[in-house]
C-alpha cells in the first residue's frame, strides 16, 4: 500500500480519552488513556455510542510508525552540534524544551547545513520576531533597573558625619556661654542708644 494512503488512515484514528473525562463533576480526571476496570463500565463493555477503548487493532503499520504527516522521517535537534552532524536534506524538528536564544543559533546552523525545518514555517519572520522580542525585553529590564536606582537614591538616608567633621563644626559654632555674652552685649548697646 502507498505510504500516503496509510498516513491518511492513521489520521482517522479516534482520540483515546479516559472514561468520564470532560464531565463537569469530574475535574480531577485528566485526558490520558487509562484502561477502565469498573464492573459496569460502558467503555469496557464497548457499548455503542460510547468512547472507543484503545486496542491493538488501532496500531499503525510499521512502515509509517514514527513518520511525520508529510511522510518524512524526523530527527529531533536540541543543540547546534547535533544539527551540524546531520546530512544535507534531512527533516529536522527543534525540541520543544529549547529556549528562544538557542533556537536562533540552531536555525542558523540548520540553514547553513541545508536541513529542512518542519516545526518552523518561515524562519526569517521567526528570527525577526524573536530579535524584536528580545530587544523589548532588554529595554524593559533597563527601565526597571533605572527606576530602582532612582528609588534607591530617594530613599537614601543622609550619611552620619564623622567625628572629625563634628569636632570642626563644634569649633565654628559658638558655645552657650558665648551666646549669652553676645545677647548681654546687644542689650547694653540698645540701652545706651535709648
Amino acid at each position: 500500500m502507498n505510504i500516503k494512503k496509510l498516513i491518511k488512515k492513521r489520521r482517522n484514528k479516534p482520540k483515546f480519552l479516559r472514561e468520564d473525562y470532560g464531565k463537569s463533576h469530574r475535574h480531577r480526571i485528566k485526558e490520558q488513556w487509562r484502561k477502565p476496570k469498573g464492573i459496569s463500565s460502558t467503555v469496557k463493555i464497548k457499548k455503542r455510542g460510547k468512547r472507543h477503548p484503545a486496542e491493538i487493532g488501532y496500531k499503525s503499520p510499521k512502515v509509517i510508525s514514527g513518520l511525520h504527516p508529510s511522510g518524512v522521517k524526523v530527527s529531533f535537534v536540541s543543540n547546534v552540534n547535533s544539527a551540524k552532524q546531520l546530512k544535507k536534506g534531512t527533516a529536522v524538528m527543534i525540541s520543544s524544551g529549547v529556549g528562544k536564544r538557542k533556537k536562533i543559533e540552531i536555525i542558523k546552523a540548520c540553514e547553513d547545513a541545508g536541513l529542512i525545518l518542519l516545526n518552523i514555517k518561515d524562519t526569517k519572520k521567526f528570527l525577526e520576531n524573536v530579535k524584536h522580542m528580545l530587544q523589548e525585553r532588554r529595554r524593559k529590564r533597563e527601565s526597571i533597573l533605572a527606576m530602582k536606582k532612582e528609588n534607591a537614591k530617594k530613599k537614601e538616608k543622609p550619611k552620619k558625619e564623622s567625628k572629625e567633621a563634628v569636632a570642626e563644626n563644634a569649633e565654628k559654632e559658638p558655645t552657650i556661654e558665648e551666646k549669652k555674652i553676645d545677647i548681654q552685649s546687644k542689650k547694653r548697646s540698645l540701652k545706651e542708644k535709648k
